[in-house]
């Protein structure tokens, strides 16, 4: 749990800092400067002063060998002269062999270290000088010591045998601070706390900047999300709570991704949905309009007639005539309703199929011969194309008729005098493919894809008895649909081509 604190790991980060920086100011003034550059000259005296009491105390040590108690003696009263601690060291293992009394109460790993210098050979004991030689004794964990060790060799010679003996002398002294001890150590202490100084900034630097680096990142990750753009992460994953605010912000990042997607989709689906309406709506008033134009128009000419023949001002030789146009006009009338009916049943979504299986150039033949006397009083040429082998569909074959039916109707219109017509099916693969071709005028290019509207007539001028309902084609594209067929018309050479396919049977 204290690992996810950033305000605890923040305290315990700056104490650490700061009592480490104390540490080694602290470490460097007493261990480092006051031990190793300030003792220097009070080294230098007191060596000076040891080697000159030295002297005298070998030729006092000299005199007195043989005699323990005297030995001791001479030590203790060095040492109490000088204010150290003194023993004798055998030169061949280096073992103690005299010591005065207060050595007793020095730390014996500074005995152990002393012994282990002239064992290793870190220091020589050179029996031909007779100069004193320093050095600075160091704890256990070789960090020097306020003792200073000073060390010179003695010579015994032995009366019954005249063999001189080797032995190495030690006093050992604790340094002392003096007024120009202090000098020293403030003027290196202001290096020193220069350096911390440096140190600290430094420290300060980096701490700045790993406590700052996953906020600028949090920051970054927020400002992208203000422009929208929520593919930018967090990439922060420490434990704690600037952690847990980058994976909130991932988190809300992914969830308003999410939910933006699906407003914009669901907007896309209303807009969708409602300019599918505006097009209903729009297709509704065309429709409307359109079919009150047509029902307006003959109602409008039986109306007159009618007004005509009930106010007697319509001659008797035209009578007949009259009656004539008018039952045409509710002939038309009569075909206008039936085939707004089919429109009407065709675009229902409860209208299925007859599917059943027959063969499609047989029923060429049969609407062919329905429309042999039409051809043949308008003088035009058709000839039926089919395989001799039969071409079998699956479809509904009132609505195919249908089709057919009206594709003929519409080339007979527009085919020349002795001009030819095409009825023709091919059989592609899975498909039986049936065309209607016709010599005669191209129909426009703009009008190829708006012929299958309601209503729509490439001719305007056209009359109604010419150019029928206008609902011929739209119901044949609603038929087809309905069929899963592709349809449509061309420009071809020397004429129009209205094509379908149909899906063989199985």
């Amino acid at each position: 749990m204290f690992r996810r604190k950033i305000t605890r790991k923040l305290t315990l980060l700056v104490a650490t800092s700061l009592m480490l920086l104390m540490g080694i100011v602290v470490a460097a003034q007493f261990l480092i400067v006051s031990r190793n550059y300030m003792t220097t000259d009070y080294t230098k005296a007191r060596v000076e002063e040891l080697q000159k009491k030295t002297y005298a105390f070998m030729v006092s040590y000299q005199a007195a060998q043989g005699e323990t108690s005297k030995i001791i003696s001479e030590l203790n009263r060095y040492a109490e002269e000088n204010s150290c601690c003194c023993l004798i060291l055998n030169n061949k293992s280096y073992e103690i062999e005299r010591a005065s009394d207060n050595t007793a109460n020095l730390n014996r790993s500074y005995l152990d270290y002393v012994q282990e210098l002239f064992r290793s050979g870190q220091i020589n004991a050179n029996l031909n000088s007779n100069a004193v030689q320093s050095f600075r004794i160091q704890n256990s964990f070789h960090l020097a010591t306020r003792y200073i060790g000073m060390y010179c060799p003695i010579y015994l010679t032995d009366e019954k045998t005249d063999v001189q003996e080797e032995s190495v002398f030690i006093a050992i002294t604790k340094e002392v601070y003096t007024d120009e001890n202090y000098t020293v150590m403030k003027t290196y202490s202001g290096y020193l706390f220069g350096i911390v100084a440096i140190v600290a900034i430094a420290l300060s630097a980096v701490f700045s900047h790993l406590v700052t680096k996953p906020v600028l990142k949090i920051r970054d990750t927020a400002v992208h999300m203000i422009g929208m753009d929520f593919s930018q992460k967090c990439d922060y994953k420490a434990r704690d709570e600037l952690g847990d605010l980058a994976d909130s912000l991932n988190g809300l990042a992914e969830k308003l991704k999410d939910t933006i997607g699906q407003l914009q989709e669901a907007n896309g689906k209303l807009q969708k949905d409602l300019n599918a309406q505006l097009e209903i709506d729009r297709m509704r008033k065309n429709f409307i309009a359109s079919v009150t134009h047509e029902f307006k128009t003959p109602l409008t000419l039986i109306r007159g007639y009618l007004e005509m023949m009930e106010d007697h001002r319509l001659p008797a030789g035209e009578l007949q005539s009259a009656e004539t146009i008018m039952i045409e006009e509710i002939d038309q009338l009569d075909k206008l309703v039936l085939d707004l009916l089919d429109l009407s049943t065709l675009e229902s979504d409860t209208h299925e199929l007859v599917q059943e299986n027959f063969d499609s150039a047989e029923m060429l033949n049969q609407i062919a011969e329905k429309f042999c006397v039409v051809i043949r009083e308008r003088k035009i040429n058709l000839r039926l194309k089919c395989g001799a082998a039969p071409a079998m569909v699956c479809a509904d074959r009132r609505g195919i008729e249908q089709v057919i039916t009206n594709f003929l109707s519409n080339a007979i219109k527009n085919t020349p005098i002795h001009g030819n017509i095409i009825l023709k099916s091919e059989n592609e693969k899975d498909l039986v493919k049936i065309s209607v071709y016709n010599e005669g005028p191209y129909i426009e290019e703009t009008d190829l894809g708006r012929i299958w509207d309601q209503f729509y007539r490439t001719d305007q001028s056209r009359t109604r008895k010419t150019g029928g309902t206008g609902l011929g084609l739209a119901i044949c594209r609603k038929i087809l649909e309905k069929h899963g067929s592709y349809y449509g018309a061309e420009n071809v050479e020397g004429g129009v081509r209205f094509s379908f396919t149909l899906k063989t049977s199985q």
